[in-house]
């Protein structure tokens, strides 16, 4: 497999938060919640009863996990503060089987040499949304 290309999935992933008329959203955040991504599993429809805050945001998108090739991989973080500095820095593990059992996923083997990259992407708004980050790939590079 070379070049860039999307895994395959079965369901999940995201949708658009969009009503039937598609002229606004479907479902908000559930109470004490006004931030962050909304999952599937807290998503709370939107009725006619509902009044929101002026500037209340409700996210275009409801997440969830994805089933198929394109859920193989999974996340874990930590974040750790410099207690001097007020400062801190993000520990992201990825993860994934070396076989996932997907015709269009490459399997992996021990003490194998694999290219790959990783990118971040911040869609949080301004103009910027690429960013360069140091990264460590498998147990021979630290």
């Amino acid at each position: 497999m070379t070049g860039r290309s999307g895994d395959s999935r079965e369901s999940g992933s995201y949708s658009n938060n969009k009503n039937e008329a598609g002229d606004g959203p479907a479902f908000t955040y559930p109470a004490g919640v006004t931030s962050g991504p909304l999952l599937s599993s807290d998503a709370v429809a939107i009725d006619d009863t509902m009044t929101f805050e002026a500037g209340a945001t409700i996210p275009y998108y409801i997440l969830e996990r994805p089933v198929g090739s394109r859920g193989d991989i999974s996340s874990s973080s930590l974040y750790v503060v410099d207690n001097t500095t007020g400062g801190g820095w993000w520990y992201v593990v990825l993860s994934r089987a070396f076989d996932t059992g997907h015709e269009d996923d490459s399997i992996f083997t021990l003490g194998g040499d694999y290219v790959f990259g990783v990118s971040v992407f911040n869609n949080g708004g301004g103009n910027s949304h690429a960013a360069h980050y140091y990264f460590c790939f498998g147990s021979n590079h630290r």
